[in-house]
């Protein structure tokens, strides 16, 4: 699990093997991590101030550095590619070397981006910047947009929604995508999208797939899971900061977040 520690600015990764206990990890830098992935046999996180981490293991970490200005807020891998999205649309066929492939079709922050079913899927809206983190509109106006390529580099406008996305991911044959107000959405192509009952109002920041089920993160400590995308448990976590994202990979959940003091939970039924 991720965050930003005052005392060491580096160990701003946590690891996991159950998604109970948790490892702090030194990152490679002292930047907020918002986004993290597992995909062609390495780790890969994103974050403010252009940061891109990668890993083989999730214990050793490399800082790379694409020199664009702004941030990351979501990382995914297809067949020999990965894209990153924030203000900008990046993709890279290796994690170290990235060319900008920011998109017309919107105008609004991307949030989150996944691949299946032979095509990414990237999720976002209305946001206000802030040192690197997304947050709400201060004026309370929300929104949100998914967008879908079969490439990386071509995207279409596949959906726009009265509430904002903050992650989606492809696992189970199924789309997943969560966002603002509790909002999760399921898809089984990418293109048509069913809302289910997440049984929580806050907003959701992050969702991944381990051990047999779905993991939901957000605001004020929020963990909710599900066995197949649709039905949803919330959990007491014992938390109360922000959860920004988790993944699974290699044997072991991995989440990243800020301003984070507690390194470890125990649900509450």
């Amino acid at each position: 699990m991720g965050g930003y520690d005052l005392d060491d600015s580096q160990t701003n990764i946590f690891t996991s093997t159950d998604g109970i206990t948790w490892t702090g990890r030194r990152s490679a830098t002292p930047e907020s991590l918002l986004g993290v992935t597992y995909a062609n046999g390495q780790f890969i996180a994103v974050g403010e101030a252009e940061t891109i981490v990668t890993s083989p293991d999730g214990f050793t970490w490399t800082n790379h550095s694409p020199g664009i200005r702004g941030g990351f807020y979501g990382v995914a891998g297809g067949p020999g590619q990965f894209v990153a999205v924030g203000g900008d649309i990046m993709t890279s066929p290796d994690g170290v070397t990235w060319t900008s492939r920011i998109s017309s079709v919107t105008s609004d922050t991307l949030t989150g981006v996944a691949f299946g079913k032979g095509r990414f899927v990237n999720v976002g809206g209305l946001f206000a910047g802030g040192g690197g983190l997304i947050i709400p509109m201060p004026d309370g106006s929300d929104g949100g947009v998914i967008l879908n390529s079969l490439d990386g580099v071509a995207w279409t406008k596949t959906l726009e929604t009265p509430h904002r996305f903050y992650e989606v991911i492809f696992a189970n044959d199924t789309f997943v995508s969560v966002g603002s107000a509790g909002t999760i959405l399921t898809s089984g192509n990418g293109v048509d999208w069913v809302a289910s009952d997440s049984t929580t109002t806050n907003n959701l920041h992050g969702v991944a797939i381990g051990n047999g089920q779905f993991i939901a993160v957000g605001e004020k400590g929020t963990v909710v899971t599900s066995p197949d995308g649709v039905l949803w448990t919330q959990h007491s976590a014992g938390l109360t900061t922000q959860l920004e994202a988790v993944t699974y990979g290699n044997g072991q959940f991995v989440a990243v977040g800020y301003d984070f003091r507690h390194w470890g939970w125990e649900w509450g039924g």
